[in-house]
């Protein structure tokens, strides 16, 4: 489930999406790991070009423990009580729509740094998408 506000008049974009995932039981090593939900947001201020400005995130929490002999395993080799995970991530965002060299780019880089893990590790992480039509 997705969803995006964009107000053409003073372009301030707001836009958001949630997401469940669920994984299927690996009978190799007898884990099964619980459902996940995610949840994303970015808020990004549109300039006169087609530049774009503005922060995003995510909130990631597995929705139960994982099951399974594996699970068990692990739990056990690392004295934990528990294996449910999750994280939260914030950083900022540029964006580019618009053409280069008269062919349609759509651009985004941003950068996020994930606090507050529980149950995993924390990450910086860089992503860059490009989008070109032709």
């Amino acid at each position: 489930m997705a969803g995006t506000h964009l107000n053409t008049d003073d372009g301030r974009e707001f836009s958001g999406a949630a997401s469940l995932l669920f994984s299927e039981k690996n009978y190799a090593t007898s884990y099964q790991t619980a459902p996940q939900f995610t949840l994303e947001a970015a808020a990004l201020q549109h300039l006169p070009s087609e530049w774009a400005l503005g922060a995003s995130g995510y909130i990631y929490q597995q929705l139960g423990d994982d099951s399974g002999a594996g699970a068990r395993a692990t739990e056990q080799a690392l004295g934990a009580d528990s294996l449910n995970a999750r994280v939260l991530d914030v950083g900022p965002i540029v964006t580019y729509n618009g053409k280069m060299g008269g062919v349609p780019v759509s651009l985004k880089l941003k950068y996020t740094h994930e606090f507050a893990a529980k149950r995993r590790f924390e990450n910086n992480i860089l992503w860059l998408n490009l989008g070109v039509s032709f």
